[in-house]
């Protein structure tokens, strides 16, 4: 058996010590890339009420479903 000091398993990054904070870091990631498609909307001069269909779509259902992990693991300029 080998030992590791993470693993990601059903797409969740757990380590050696039971922490999430290697996750944390992975969903803000995550997130962030997908801000590019809020930035590039706007850039087009694309509708608010469209806008705000893609956030919640794009970017906030991965808080939502990532919430319980994610927020006491993050730093102050990342919440």
């Amino acid at each position: 058996m080998e030992q590791v000091d993470s693993f990601k398993y059903l797409g969740t990054v757990i380590d050696k010590k039971l922490r999430f904070q290697e996750h944390s870091v992975e969903v803000v990631k995550k997130a962030r890339k997908r801000l590019n498609i809020m930035k590039k909307l706007y850039a087009m001069h694309v509708s608010g009420p469209l806008r705000v269909q893609c956030y919640t779509t794009f970017i906030e259902r991965i808080f939502l479903y990532h919430l319980s992990t994610v927020f006491g693991h993050l730093s102050a300029m990342s919440r």
